[in-house]
């Protein structure tokens, strides 16, 4: 298991159902009253939600725009001359069966025609 899987599980999984049940119990208007303690909520301010889960997508999105930029000025390339290929690592084999370039038929390397 990846470290950022976890990290994904503890800002993704966690905080996420309990804002959004912090958003609903904010647009409740009317508890179900249960003789010491309120039940769950019968009617829901729909403005009220709708605003309070637009300003939450509004601040993720802009926290996560705000991350990508920082993201982008901070980042350096490595130089062209410090990148290695390693060519063993890569796998060269040719498509064509036959690989004596002599006898391959250069019909089979061009496309078809197109049928317009």
């Amino acid at each position: 298991m990846r470290a950022t899987h976890i990290i994904d599980i503890f800002l993704g999984s966690t905080p996420l159902p309990i804002i959004f049940g912090a958003i609903l119990d904010e647009a409740c208007i009317v508890w179900q009253k249960s003789c010491d303690s309120s039940g769950s909520c019968w009617i829901y301010d729909n403005h009220k939600m709708g605003l309070l889960v637009f300003v939450l997508c509004l601040v993720v999105n802009v926290i996560s725009t705000g991350s990508f930029l920082i993201a982008a000025a901070v980042y350096k390339p490595r130089p062209a001359n410090e990148i290695k290929l390693n060519l063993s690592d890569v796998n060269i084999e040719p498509d064509i069966q036959n690989t004596d370039t002599k006898q391959m038929d250069v019909e089979k390397l061009t496309p078809p025609p197109s049928a317009c």
